[in-house]
């Protein structure tokens, strides 16, 4: 084989095609191969790699923003109205809190939890793909779950499926708006976002309105309806321009015998070639395994996995995973049962809250890239308010302490789900951005699992009195916002000790 840029045979349709595209004038053939007939063409990348990374800052991505605001309207729309479905769901099943509370725990679990998969399966496809399975998917657990006559078919219908069909639209969308924004990035992301405040608003009184007229099965075919609607907008999930250049870069190589493969192996990059080794692999259990270690290996990023400071924020979001969510699927059942509240008005708790989550995001899209303002210490002190109100409002006896309850804890939540990506994004970089995000999500849906069971367990357990179920919650929202405190901390501490060592060495 040579290696100064010469081939063993003519280029053959494949190259032709490559020079003969006016896109490409930029990129120069290197190497061309000809091994029994199977040519093989490599090429030199050129000015492409400059504009890898490049951020579009504008133009489609706006549209973009506008498809996952849309998205998040209908997903938390509909996920954050289960607290308006508990009361007539333990009504006609008639099962306990902690059991019916599994409903909720699924669908919000598998939803995040699901996080590796969509990644995996986004590398391999195409975000905009993945996402439109995820609305078919969405749509038919929500139609199918219609027909359900028992507690563990609801979990496992509108649960599970539709759970996972949400999974596979969250993950993309969300990614492909950090992908198109860099220096306005956490103003895209939070308006984005913002939909799910939006949902909040509007979901919880349609939601009410629909059980009173067509009953459950009659609100989860209609929720089926409006989940399909999500596939219009998962279609505007474009990858950028550079995205585009860069899976155009890919050539495969087959057919080589493996002394070819190491030479080729020297000689290219790995990232820009998949390499084909036709040989006998090793047979029996022992081959397997090692394949098995090979996959693993290559989908889990190393790099990663020895960032303490990703490994912290893991650990607040494991704390936050488990609490965020108990406040919206028992707050307006804690309205009825302990102040009297009807259920028109308990329903609109969660608009009340919605409303600060929208304001929240907003909020925080306008500030949070304003080089003076520490991202990172704004999402510790709004879990730390949200902790702290949760913790307080075991005190709420009236309609109007409920309402500043749920404005408060609305507000500082909507600063931290519009916060969550950015952090993600600084802590850990763009290009770690999508694997990162599905390890997050996967840690998040685990914990989400534990959260509404445990809150309706010891709701239960007390005779009905949401008292210690809201005032653990509080403290485990608390918990989140301290642990990942300790990585501005840190920042600050060793950023003062190297200025001042500049100075010694000045001096």
């Amino acid at each position: 084989m040579e290696k100064d840029g010469t081939s063993n045979g003519k280029a053959g349709p494949e190259m032709d095609s490559l020079l003969s595209d006016p896109r490409r004038r930029d990129i120069a053939p290197v190497i061309v191969v000809d091994t029994e007939g199977q040519k093989v063409a490599f090429v030199q990348e050129g000015d492409v790699r400059k504009t890898e990374n490049a951020a579009p800052d504008g133009g489609f991505g706006w549209i973009i923003v506008f498809g996952v605001f849309m998205i998040h309207i209908i997903i938390d729309g509909i996920t954050y109205s289960f607290g308006i479905l508990l009361p007539d769901l333990l009504d006609k099943f008639e099962g306990s809190k902690g059991e019916t509370s599994w409903i909720i725990s699924v669908l919000i679990g598998t939803t995040y939890g699901c996080g590796p998969l969509p990644s995996l399966l986004a590398s391999k496809f195409g975000r905009r793909p993945v996402a439109l399975a995820g609305g078919v998917i969405a749509c038919l657990g929500a139609f199918l779950s219609s027909y359900s006559t028992q507690i563990w078919q609801l979990i496992m219908l509108y649960g599970f499926l539709t759970g996972l069909g949400c999974g596979l639209m969250y993950l993309p969308a969300v990614v492909t708006v950090n992908y198109w924004f860099e220096k306005n990035r956490a103003r895209a992301v939070g308006i984005a976002v913002c939909g799910s405040g939006m949902g909040m608003m509007v979901f919880p009184p349609l939601t009410r309105y629909l059980l009173d007229e067509y009953s459950v099965s009659g609100c989860l075919i209609i929720f089926a309806g409006v989940l399909l609607n999500c596939c219009v907008f998962c279609a505007l999930l474009r990858p950028t321009p550079a995205e585009c250049w860069a899976g155009k870069k890919t050539h495969l190589v087959t057919n080589l015998h493996s002394g070819e493969v190491q030479e080729l192996k020297e000689l290219l990059p790995n990232d820009k070639v998949v390499i084909v080794d036709e040989s006998r692999p090793a047979g029996g259990l022992r081959g397997k395994v090692r394949g098995a270690r090979v996959w693993i290996v290559k989908q889990v990023d190393m790099d990663l996995m020895r960032q303490w400071r990703f490994w912290l924020y893991c650990l607040a979001a494991a704390f936050g995973g488990i609490s965020s969510y108990i406040p919206h699927s028992f707050l307006p059942h804690r309205a009825e049962t302990e102040a009297g509240i009807d259920k028109e008005l308990a329903a609109y708790l969660i608009s009340i809250m919605g409303f600060a989550n929208l304001a929240g995001r907003l909020m925080s899209s306008l500030i949070s890239d304003q080089r003076w303002l520490n991202r990172m210490i704004v999402y510790c002190c709004c879990c730390f308010v949200a902790g702290l109100s949760t913790t307080f409002s075991i005190f709420a006896t009236h309609y109007y302490t409920f309402a500043i309850y749920a404005a408060v804890y609305g507000f500082s939540g909507g600063f931290i789900i519009a916060l969550q990506s950015v952090v993600l994004t600084d802590i850990v970089g763009l290009e770690k951005l999508t694997a990162a995000f599905g390890l997050l999500l996967l840690l998040e849906g685990a914990c989400v699992f534990v959260g509404p069971p445990m809150a309706g367990s010891l709701t239960d357990y007390f005779d009905g009195d949401y008292t210690w179920a809201f005032v653990v919650t509080g403290i485990l929202m608390s918990l989140a916002g301290v642990s990942l405190l300790v990585v501005p901390v840190v920042n600050f501490v060793v950023a003062k000790k190297s200025k001042a060592l500049k100075v010694m060495v000045v001096t």
